[in-house]
């Protein structure tokens, strides 16, 4: 989360700047646009997903279960090195616009 929020750090619009926020139970603030969702159990990650339907809200985590069930980026080690998978539609489907070199850089888009 704190990578995170270094990257986001001066991003966004002086209006709304990028809010990234790591998650732990299922009450999501307001205002936010990144959940990393790296301490969520199963149960907790499907109350979380329900919860923000509907809502413009990118969620990172580094567990493949959760990229399966609702996650739009999964984070994971490779050979030493950070590596990600992308859910393009599931992005798009909640207005988030995908650059050509972010897709270029997953390891792999759905």
């Amino acid at each position: 989360l704190e990578q995170f929020e270094k990257v986001l750090a001066g991003r966004g619009t002086p209006d709304h700047p990028i809010r990234a926020i790591g998650i732990v139970g299922e009450t999501v603030p307001v205002e936010v646009d990144l959940i990393f969702a790296d301490k969520l159990q199963p149960a907790g990650f499907e109350s979380l997903v329900k919860a923000i339907e509907g809502r413009p809200i990118m969620v990172v985590s580094p567990f493949e279960a959760h990229y399966r069930h609702g996650a739009s980026v999964h984070l994971f080690s490779e050979s030493g090195k950070l590596r990600f998978s992308l859910d393009r539609k599931l992005l798009e489907n909640k207005n988030f616009k995908v650059s050509s070199q972010l897709l270029r850089l997953a390891k792999k888009v759905d």
